[in-house]
């Protein structure tokens, strides 16, 4: 199963250049997500500043990621760089840190 992400816009509309570069932002994003992992992302405008928000649920957990930037491009660098190292990181804890294997239940035959 791939990926999915979903981008939600908050105090502004993208124009016709920002659509391109948001497209590609995505694009991107979605290469370096887990498999089968659900996200979502928050973009708004602040003022003169663009934050993210990103938030991505997999099999073995939540986690987030926040970016601020003055500008789409600087935002994409930034959510990129982040996600690729905080992915790096879930990969270390998934391989070395496996999850509590749960009991076995063990029942009764009757012979």
């Amino acid at each position: 199963m791939d990926s999915v992400l979903h981008m939600r816009f908050e105090k502004f509309k993208p124009e016709k250049e920002e659509k391109k570069l948001l497209k590609f932002t995505r694009e991107k994003l979605e290469e370096h997500l887990p498999s089968g992992s659900i996200s979502n992302v928050s973009i708004r405008k602040e003022h003169s500043k663009f934050e993210a928000a990103l938030r991505i649920q997999t099999k073995r957990g939540i986690f987030y990621i926040k970016a601020k930037a003055e500008d789409l491009m600087a935002l994409n660098a930034q959510l990129q760089s982040k996600l690729k190292r905080r992915i790096r990181k879930y990969k270390e804890i998934k391989i070395f840190r496996p999850r509590k294997k749960q009991r076995q239940k063990h029942h009764l035959v009757a012979e």
